[in-house]
């Protein structure tokens, strides 16, 4: 296996991999969201082609069964926007994205992934100001049905290349927007028609003939939109870390264990800064992960409404302290 370059992105900055043999090395441990620090970071990537491996909380990915009507035709494409806009937060019409449609035993599921709108600003940024080809991209859970570190499981990526419906995958060439070159395109286009009024004249001039000129229409340039995937925020995704603000020894090892059990995965234990909590408290990253995880929440701990708080300060979705009550 070739060496292959590899970038994680997740909530709190990038990592950069050299994979080869299946083994992952961490180049660089980039410790920012700001796309100026990020782009000097990345500077060593310059005109290199990389894969791009994003956080399942850093986009959308979607999955819905399909009508047994519904035909995969050149108009599918813009009838998938409408099936999936009520289940997306933002508006990603202009995004780039992709789909893929599965199937199974005679049924059809349709899977869309896209990076989130912030995301894929960065992205197209670092682009075009550094060359960078992202040949793939995808969020970590489906790298990780390859391998169980996603970070090889990116490379393993074969299905790169196809048609659209077969194919999931974002390319990101590092070349400039078409319409970047509008000026040169019309300088062009004037240049032409200069040449064929000069030679139009000519010919009528010395042979005497008249040249029948056909009206060509203008045909608009399709515009190629990217291969791209869907994971929004759910309640067992969530990154939920518990503190334990009292004198009694395991209190947040036992909440852990009761949160694992109604779904999320990604729960973990820890000591408050003090010890002197009488009462629990609640803080969510947005309104987002607190309309999902509140009523879940609310069924494992007692906590006041005036202990409910939302502080996107934080490093975790959710931080949860324990008190004595």
């Amino acid at each position: 296996m070739a060496k292959n370059k590899v970038i994680y992105w997740h909530r709190l900055g990038l990592k950069v991999y050299e994979v080869e043999d299946k083994k992952a090395s961490l180049l660089r441990d980039i410790e920012t969201t700001d796309l100026t620090e990020i782009q000097e970071h990345l500077n060593f990537l310059k005109n290199s082609e990389v894969c791009l491996l994003l956080s399942d909380a850093m986009a959308y990915l979607f999955k819905s069964v399909l009508d047994s009507t519904e035909v995969i035709n050149d108009g599918f494409r813009e009838r998938l926007l409408q099936i999936v806009k009520t289940d997306i937060p933002e508006d990603f019409s202009n995004f780039s994205w992709d789909y893929k449609i599965i199937e199974n035993e005679g049924q059809k599921s349709v899977l869309i992934f896209a990076p989130i709108a912030d995301i894929q600003n960065k992205i197209n940024e670092l682009s075009k100001n550094l060359g960078i080809k992202f040949e793939v991209i995808e969020p970590e859970s489906i790298a990780a049905e390859r391998d169980p570190n996603p970070i090889v499981g990116i490379v393993l990526k074969n299905d790169v290349k196809g048609k659209d419906e077969e194919v999931l995958n974002i390319v990101v060439d590092g070349k400039p927007e078409k319409h970047n070159n509008f000026e040169k395109i019309f300088l062009a286009g004037v240049v032409i028609v200069i040449f064929v009024l000069i030679n139009y004249f000519l010919y009528t001039k010395f042979f005497g003939k008249k040249i029948e000129v056909k009206k060509v229409e203008n045909v608009a340039t399709p515009t190629i939109v990217p291969t791209p995937t869907m994971v929004s925020i759910s309640f067992e995704n969530l990154n939920v870390v518990v503190q334990n603000g009292t004198k009694i020894a395991g209190k947040a090892g036992k909440i852990v264990e009761k949160l694992k059990a109604i779904g999320i995965v990604n729960a973990t234990a820890g000591n408050a800064d003090n010890t002197n909590y009488t009462e629990s408290k609640v803080y969510f990253k947005s309104e987002e992960i607190k309309t999902i995880a509140l009523e879940k929440l609310l069924g494992v701990v007692l906590i006041s409404e005036a202990n409910i708080l939302v502080d996107n300060t934080i490093e975790n979705d959710v931080k949860l302290i324990l008190g004595v009550n």
